[in-house]
């Protein structure tokens, strides 16, 4: 067991690493939209989700889980520049609760995506 939670540690940092460095890459080029931290992070019920159009598109907001599948689809549809938000309240795509971990917010918007990690706490 503890093997295995070291495991999907690792994953996680690494997976995390790649993703700030694939963001660092591309600093140069205005990406058109910010994913911005989570608050409270960790959470026990709900957390907010805020992000930042720079201009009109089509947004995609999910929750991924440390092995990187869908928990829950939050956003999926086309948005108006400027500030937005979105509550995650700790359940899956059928309403149940999820359990307490590292869970991933990850955005996409245009051929661009980003990611935020979240803990869950009960």
């Amino acid at each position: 067991m503890k093997n295995s939670i070291k495991v999907l540690i690792l994953f996680c940092v690494c997976r995390s690493i790649v993703s700030l460095a694939a963001e660092a890459a591309s600093s140069s080029a205005p990406l058109g939209y910010s994913l911005l931290p989570t608050y409270p992070n960790p959470f026990n019920s709900t957390t907010v989700i805020p992000y930042r159009l720079l201009e009109n598109g089509a947004v995609r907001i999910e929750i991924n889980d440390l092995l990187g599948r869908r928990i829950r689809r939050l956003i999926d549809e086309e948005q108006t520049a400027g500030e937005h938000r979105v509550v995650w309240n700790g359940r899956d795509d059928r309403g149940q609760e999820v359990p307490p971990g590292v869970y991933f917010c990850i955005m996409r918007f245009k051929d661009k995506e980003s990611l935020q990690r979240m803990i869950l706490i009960r």
